[in-house]
């Protein structure tokens, strides 16, 4: 006997777990809603201060505010927003021309070390804002550098004299700087370019430096030289003096008789007064002398 399907029990069925799946979509879709409005709130609420940085908060309602975020993460209002500066010493370097006292171009690359107050982040992002490197630090350096040039010689700033002028950049700019809250570290001048004409004046006055000093090492040489010369003659010259007033008619006597070892010719010896010769092998000198005439034939 067959059974029969009532159709208004499956049709309810149906509708029925059609309505359990949509609940529970709708169910899913709200709480991915409120994940994402919580991850969206969580991150205006979160910031992140990198190393070597200050955070100044800016509020909608109370403008820039006293308090500034060190490194880390901090959490905040969603009404507040932060600007992260860097208290790290910066480096600016930037080709100059400047004109020294007499007039001349000088050409050059100017470096400046600076940083600003970590506590006073907050005052300059009100005053001046990020842009402050280009709108205060550079405008001042560039002022300075060209002032302080204008004061000397632009040979001075080829030479040695290069360290006063980076000394006096450096005072003046920090002077100027300071009461933005920005401290100037250091100050180099490099690669400095003048005018050809005073490169050549340079490069010859160095070369005469050069020469005059080579003369005058010559000359002290030629001075030792000629006091060693001195001591040397005076010396022999007093050798002299005492060995003649040692000498006597008896020690030269002696010195001769002495002597007379050394030579195989005839030897007359006068001995004073009384003296007689002395003949020192006579038959080998008689022999001597047949020989070399008969050679002579």
């Amino acid at each position: 006997m067959a059974q029969t399907i009532n159709m208004d029990d499956f049709d309810d069925t149906v509708r029925k777990g059609q309505q359990q799946i949509l609940g529970s979509m709708k169910i899913i879709g709200i709480i991915a809603i409120l994940f994402f409005a919580l991850m969206f709130t969580f991150g205006f609420c979160i910031v992140t201060i990198p190393a070597g940085h200050v955070g100044v908060q800016y509020s909608w309602f109370g403008g820039v505010q006293d308090y500034e975020f060190g490194e880390g993460w901090h959490l905040k209002a969603p009404w507040i927003t932060v600007t992260t500066y860097s208290v790290r010493t910066m480096e600016k370097t930037e080709v100059m021309h400047a004109l020294s006292n007499e007039g001349l171009s000088v050409n050059m690359e100017a470096t400046v070390l600076y940083h600003i107050l970590p506590d006073k982040a907050n005052e300059i992002h009100k005053g001046i804002g990020p842009n402050y490197e280009n709108v205060v630090v550079m405008t001042q350096f560039r002022s300075v550098v060209r002032e302080v040039v204008a004061e000397y010689q632009a040979i001075d700033i080829y030479t040695e004299k290069r360290a006063v002028l980076e000394n006096k950049v450096l005072e003046d700019a920090s002077t100027r700087l300071k009461g933005k809250n920005i401290i100037v570290e250091s100050v180099l001048f490099r690669n400095v370019e003048l005018p050809q004409q005073l490169k050549n004046s340079i490069e010859e006055k160095k070369k005469a430096e050069q020469d005059s000093l080579r003369m005058e090492y010559v000359l002290e040489k030629e001075k030792k030289e000629a006091d060693r010369k001195r001591i040397e003659a005076e010396g022999i010259s007093d050798a002299n003096k005492i060995i003649a007033n040692s000498l006597t008619q008896q020690y030269l006597t002696w010195y001769w008789i002495s002597n007379l070892d050394k030579y195989t010719s005839v030897i007359y010896v006068p001995i004073g007064e009384n003296g007689m010769p002395v003949f020192k092998n006579v038959d080998n000198v008689r022999t001597d002398i047949t020989n070399v005439t008969n050679s002579t034939r």
